[in-house]
């Protein structure tokens, strides 16, 4: 375990980072979607970096109520449930503060929590709790697609900025509305997926036009994905077509 107590140490540690390390930002004020009434959580951010199998996590955290400025903040980092560390940063020494996590501590992928709170002299704790995973891969992105329904005379249908969510090292789940370009049906697309061999996508889509009503169809999909130069692991763009070849979704 390694704790960043300065931000002048922690730039050197990110400035060392190489490029091809997957990185993701997460944002949470409050518990569970629930702020306190007078906005006296802290604002978090998350940053995760994972590189070889080793993990950074860096907190960073700011109070917005004016009358709790000048007060410390405690970090609290939780790996699979378990307390890991806890650091209490003053105002005066500003930025983020960090762990790496090695595989020795906790393999990929693992679960954490990150809490922080706002320490008060009437013992009255202010409190923000962000929630997450790290995975080896970083399927999770947000993508253009298009979906063609019924073969290559058939109807084709958009969706800008459709996001895919992900459930594990190699799983991931597509979920979005989209938009027919010669009428004014919808398509209701739902699929899950699994990344083998590299590049292959495999999974199950269900999808619901609203020209139909309230009668769905699922097909099974196989294809192929794409990855950033930069990471092998970033999911870029992927190609999944039914094995009739009535139902195709392209996302990049």
């Amino acid at each position: 375990m390694r704790i960043f107590p300065s931000v002048a140490i922690l730039w050197c540690v990110l400035a060392l980072t190489p490029l091809s390390a997957q990185e993701n930002t997460f944002h949470q004020i409050g518990i569970a979607g629930k702020d306190d009434s007078k906005g006296r959580t802290p604002d978090l951010f998350v940053r995760t970096i994972v590189k070889e199998g080793r993990v950074q996590i860096l907190a960073d955290a700011r109070q917005r109520h004016e009358d709790l400025v000048d007060f410390p903040i405690q970090f609290d980092f939780f790996i699979n449930r378990k307390l890991f560390t806890s650091q209490i940063r003053s105002p005066e020494l500003p930025g983020p503060i960090g762990v790496d996590i090695g595989p020795d501590i906790a393999p990929v992928p693992f679960n954490y929590m990150i809490v922080a709170t706002t320490l008060t002299p009437n013992g009255r704790p202010f409190t923000t709790v962000l929630p997450g995973a790290v995975f080896a891969s970083n399927l999770a992105r947000t993508f253009d697609c298009t979906v063609l329904v019924g073969g290559e005379n058939g109807n084709e249908y958009l969706k800008n900025d459709a996001s895919s969510s992900q459930l594990g090292n190699d799983t991931f789940s597509l979920s979005f509305d989209a938009k027919s370009l010669t009428d004014s049906d919808t398509l209701t697309v739902t699929g899950t997926f699994t990344v083998s061999g590299g590049t292959e996508v495999s999974g199950k889509v269900t999808y619901l036009s609203s020209a139909q009503g309230s009668v769905a169809a699922s097909k099974d999909l196989s294809g192929s994905a794409s990855f950033s130069e930069s990471s092998s692991e970033q999911l870029q763009s992927l190609t999944l077509l039914s094995g009739d070849d009535q139902f195709q979704i392209r996302c990049s």
